[in-house]
């Protein structure tokens, strides 16, 4: 497939800032539409309220990594490689959703950027050093906030621990599919 063969004709790293954009804005409207979102901090559950803009930040790695899902997808199709960032994703939803079954402190933030950031490093795309420089960026962003404003180191890792297994498990499954010779 090639760059130019993406909606409205845009290559790939323009459809992935467009859907980067776009996810951060949509999670700043709805932050903004709920009005004070409250978060729960460190094993005391103590509350902080959290600034929209904070919330929404996490908008830019997930929105690449939806791109990335959608660009994959209409190269390879239904096969395991179209479907790889999706299934990332996926895993990340559900360590995401741990939170509300288990009281165990996860950062949002932290997990999807810790996934993001593994993704970015292991496949090597060119030109993705903007990429890095964003998770970079917005895990200073959390980790300033979980560990200077909020005293709260423990969500912050085990958010990052579970997004590094999201990305584990992944690359595990990839490897098996190499090794068998499976697309």
């Amino acid at each position: 497939m090639s760059e130019k063969g993406l909606p409205g004709r845009l290559g790939e790293q323009e459809f992935s800032a467009l859907m980067a954009v776009l996810m951060t804005a949509a999670s700043y409207g709805i932050t903004v539409l709920m009005g004070p979102v409250e978060v729960q901090v460190g094993p005391l559950q103590t509350t902080f309220v959290a600034p929209p803009w904070y919330l929404a930040s996490v908008g830019l790695p997930f929105g690449l990594l939806l791109a990335q899902a959608l660009i994959e997808f209409r190269r390879y199709g239904l096969g395991w490689r179209g479907l790889q960032t999706t299934f990332g994703l996926v895993l990340v939803g559900i360590f995401g959703s741990i939170r509300w079954a288990v009281p165990l402190p996860v950062s949002g933030h932290g997990l999807i950027v810790s996934y993001f950031l593994a993704t970015e490093l292991s496949e090597k795309r060119p030109g993705r050093s903007w990429h890095l420089a964003i998770g970079s960026l917005i895990l200073l962003q959390a980790a300033y906030f979980k560990l200077l404003l909020w005293h709260d180191p423990s969500s912050l890792l085990v958010g990052i621990g579970l997004g590094l297994l999201a990305w584990g498990i992944e690359r595990t499954v990839v490897m098996v599919r190499v090794a068998r010779g499976l697309k």
